[in-house]
């Protein structure tokens, strides 16, 4: 079998298993909700914000000009003018807009995946500078976003707006310290809303502002394929520091159990980072609720975060095993002392719900 992943900037197809760097991937389904309709992590809590703040009437094209083009009539909206979307918004409102190629209607959602990317504003997305570790701007990334849409016939969503004053202002029993960016975990909301808005989609992918689709030809039940046991998450780390996984390309599944991990990792944002929020709720839906042998709560302290990999690192077989999980781990030699060591994967691994591959080859 042909093997396909996905690394932390491209989509990236048509390598053997060996030859390949991997992607970040996130495939969320089946975890049990196991929260009151009332709690503040809840998915009912996070789709009444949404329901509160969202708008989902609005088309976002590309003219000829190369400059995206909004039209949200709810908003009084017809314009490519950045400064203009935002005044507008007034950083009460997020869009949520389909993107339509020129001359046509948006592509149906029906059984379909969908790729997502998020920006705070046009001018962001539409950056023409170099991306860091890339040859291309972030403009150009986007319009890999609507290619593939295009050429694979899958509905593209842009997530557009801020809410600066009430993130600003932004206190959880998880988070007393606030938030240090405004923007933090804004794309992961929109996510929900693709899903609240979109129940007939069969799951979505995200993909950061600044990462871009390489191979048009890969499809989302290539990596789905990957798993012998039907994951509900697929993963990945940063191609460069380790981490338990890497928030900037994600799957999930249409499912209760991927909009419960995006309530989730919703209600943990916190401070300036949004990645230890993601590992939170990941490790939540994992067999009993946390690492073993952790304080759990300690893992979400300030700065504290860290050692998350390091105790996965040490404690998969044991969730494995006490899960009575079946399918074998093809590293548990010296490459499973790496991953240990190092939080270095060399072959996917594979615990109940989750899936985690490889950010690059690894010749040892």
């Amino acid at each position: 079998m042909r093997n396909r992943y996905l690394n932390r900037r491209q989509l990236v197809g048509s390598m053997t298993f060996a030859e390949l760097p991997f992607l970040v991937f996130l495939l969320c389904c089946t975890f049990a909700s196991g929260q009151s309709t009332d709690d503040w992590r809840s998915v009912a809590a996070a789709q009444s914000f949404i329901h509160d703040r969202f708008d989902n009437n609005c088309i976002i094209t590309v003219k000829a000009s190369k400059n995206i083009h909004v039209y949200a009539p709810g908003q009084q909206l017809d314009t490519s003018d950045s400064a203009a979307i935002v005044q507008r918004l007034h950083n009460t409102t997020l869009l949520l807009c389909k993107y339509a190629a020129a001359g046509s209607t948006p592509v149906s959602t029906a059984g379909r995946y969908a790729v997502v990317t998020a920006g705070n504003t046009i001018d962001y997305l539409t950056r023409k500078d170099v991306i860091l570790y890339s040859s291309l701007s972030k403009w150009e990334a986007l319009r890999t976003k609507f290619e593939y849409g295009d050429k694979q016939q899958l509905p593209v969503f842009v997530s557009l707006g801020s809410l600066d004053t009430l993130q600003l202002k932004h206190k959880s029993p998880a988070c007393p310290w606030g938030l240090k960016t405004k923007h933090n975990s804004l794309k992961v909301i929109g996510l929900l809303a693709v899903f609240t808005f979109n129940r007939d989609l069969a799951g979505l992918i995200y993909i950061d502002g600044d990462a871009s689709i390489l191979d048009y030809n890969v499809l989302p039940t290539d990596y789905t394929a990957l798993s012998q046991a039907s994951p509900d998450v697929i993963a990945t780390s940063n191609w460069r520091t380790p981490v338990l996984a890497n928030g900037g390309v994600l799957m999930f599944r249409n499912s209760p159990g991927s909009h419960r991990v995006l309530a989730l990792w919703w209600a943990y944002r916190c401070l300036r980072h949004d990645q230890p929020g993601l590992w939170r709720a990941l490790i939540e839906q994992m067999p009993g609720g946390k690492l073993p042998g952790t304080n759990h709560q300690d893992l979400w302290l300030p700065y504290h975060s860290q050692p998350v990999l390091h105790h996965f690192a040490h404690t998969h077989d044991l969730i494995r095993r006490e899960s009575g999980f079946q399918t074998p781990w093809k590293c548990d030699g010296a490459c499973g002392w790496v991953y240990r060591e190092t939080g270095c994967l060399k072959e996917p691994l594979e615990i109940p719900g989750l899936l985690l591959l490889p950010p690059l080859p690894v010749d040892a």
